[in-house]
């Protein structure tokens, strides 16, 4: 199998050429039926359920959210930034602690 779950998704024209459309929505049209049967024996189905459900049955149809040429914003470039200053200060205290370190070397050789 060569699909690429990471990748671009096959259009619908693909889909249709493989026969998986077709299979979508026989699968959907079977249950549709079966949820039918089963409100018909419950009692029917309220307003705010139908309306639900259309509402839901819509987001199949819905059209791609972001253009393919727009550029996505870098959700994490603040948290980089911030460890990025944070590491930068811990070289700083990293770079003083070591001076001070060579600093007393110095200092004990005089010493002795």
């Amino acid at each position: 199998m060569d699909f690429d779950p990471y990748g671009d998704m096959p259009s619908f024209e693909d889909l249709k050429k493989s026969g998986t459309a077709d299979w979508l929505t026989d699968a959907m049209a079977e249950q549709k039926k079966k949820n039918a049967s089963l409100l018909a024996a419950l009692g029917g189905e309220s307003e705010a359920l139908a309306a639900e459900r259309q509402n839901l049955e819509g987001l199949l149809e819905l059209p791609v959210e972001e253009l393919p040429g727009e550029e996505t914003p870098d959700l994490f470039a603040a948290e980089r930034a911030e460890a990025e200053k944070r590491r930068a200060s811990l070289d700083g205290i990293f770079g003083d602690l070591e001076a001070s370190r060579k600093a007393e070397q110095e200092r004990l050789r005089k010493l002795f």
